[in-house]
């Protein structure tokens, strides 16, 4: 009896952990669609008249970086798979994002965003900056971010690299 009950709350847990997982994505997906919808309520605080590129904008783009040697193949497949690239003005200049989202935002989401940029960079003849957002960010992960030159967002705030010490 014992033994069949163990089965059952294991088989129960084991589920459990699948709902979770499954409803972890889902939730990450619905952020990246809110940031995609409204890109100039978000990254208004980085860039104005932010525009969410599309995929097409993006693969030509990429292709033209292809074809001129700029990039290669990896590279370019590496770029289409981030979670979302916006376009703005800072400055008076032309500037991008790269923006990583996740609902608990780690340093892996942070280093994605960073070399995700600086294969950006190699394409455009602009800035381009990391960004990383989600719904909560431990502090350590956060000073990571900030230090490593990365911008943060959480739900209502923004947190600059270029204002390091003032923020944490």
């Amino acid at each position: 009896m014992l033994d069949r009950f163990q089965k059952c709350f294991e088989l129960v847990h084991e589920q459990l952990r699948w709902l979770k997982d499954r409803f972890s994505k889902m939730g990450r997906q619905m952020m990246e669609i809110r940031y995609r919808q409204n890109p100039y309520g978000y990254f208004s605080e980085i860039v104005r008249r932010a525009k969410w590129v599309t995929g097409d904008e993006l693969d030509d783009l990429l292709s033209e970086a292809l074809s001129k040697g700029l990039i290669n193949e990896d590279e370019q497949k590496e770029l289409m798979r981030a979670d979302l690239i916006v376009r703005g003005v800072r400055e008076g200049q032309v500037t991008w994002l790269v923006v990583e989202v996740s609902g608990t935002i780690d340093n892996e989401d942070v280093d994605r965003a960073i070399k995700r940029s600086r294969l950006l960079a190699r394409c455009v003849n602009e800035s381009v900056w990391a960004v990383v957002a989600g719904e909560f960010c431990p502090e350590e992960v956060l000073r990571y971010a900030l230090r490593s030159g990365a911008w943060v967002l959480l739900d209502g705030a923004t947190f600059s690299p270029q204002r390091v010490s003032q923020q944490i």
